[in-house]
């Protein structure tokens, strides 16, 4: 039998977030491939900008102690850095190993 606090590690924090960030991410995806006449879908500056604007502040850091703040404040360069970055993960169909992980804290 699990206890409460067992099920609460277990439980995400925001019901649904993963499948509602699949979803958007597969129609920005879904968007790009049909306005260029590439066979592969491109993630623009400004696709990662609007990501950025989207992440929550005051979040725990990872594994890398890299927290939202970082990203929030890292400027275009980074955004641009990130671009050419994530373009590549899809270009060469590889995710680094580093990028699947996460921490969990108990509250």
């Amino acid at each position: 039998m699990t206890t409460m606090l067992q099920r609460k590690v277990y439980q995400p924090n925001t019901p649904g977030a993963e499948s509602r960030m699949r979803t958007e991410v597969d129609q920005i995806l879904n968007d790009r491939k049909h306005q260029n006449t590439e066979v592969t879908a491109r993630i623009e500056t400004d696709d990662t900008l609007q990501c950025i604007g989207n992440l929550k502040p005051n979040k725990t850091a990872g594994i890398d102690r890299i927290v939202g703040e970082h990203v929030i404040n890292g400027g275009l360069q980074l955004a641009v850095h990130m671009t050419i970055l994530f373009n590549s993960m899809l270009k060469h169909t590889f995710v680094p190993s580093d990028f699947c992980g996460g921490i969990i804290i108990e509250a």
